[in-house]
């Protein structure tokens, strides 16, 4: 067989075949196709983010409606409060400058310290 050669054709089940030879990637698109599934991944994670935030942001905003609405219902009740900043104006600042879960330990420290006999002679504006 003079026009086969053993480095195009293989031996196969006793016939000669040419093998198959695998087309090369291309470099380029290996990295596009990474470089995409970075980018979807980052943008999955900071949608993933933004709605968390978007969520602690709702409740930020149902728990200052819920701190007016007691301040309407007390607004006729005579006010015993020393502090100028009371309780709830103070939960009601927090609420809007700290995200949820920082601006209840806040309120929840004010209301701890917010008694004739604390040894806090002062409270923090949030």
């Amino acid at each position: 067989m003079g026009c086969l050669s053993g480095d195009e054709y293989t031996e196969v089940r006793g016939h000669y075949v040419k093998p198959h030879r695998r087309k090369k990637k291309s470099k380029w698109l290996s990295n596009l196709l990474k470089a995409l599934i970075f980018v979807t991944d980052k943008i999955l994670k900071l949608e993933s983010r933004m709605l968390f935030i978007n969520r602690l942001r709702l409740l930020n905003t149902i728990s200052i409606k819920t701190l007016k609405i007691y301040q309407s219902m007390t607004v006729f009740e005579y006010h015993k409060c020393i502090y100028h900043p009371t309780c709830s104006n103070f939960a009601i600042m927090a609420y809007e400058k700290y995200m949820f879960l920082e601006a209840t330990k806040r309120t929840i420290s004010r209301l701890r310290d917010c008694k004739p006999n604390s040894n806090r002679n002062y409270i923090n504006y949030p």
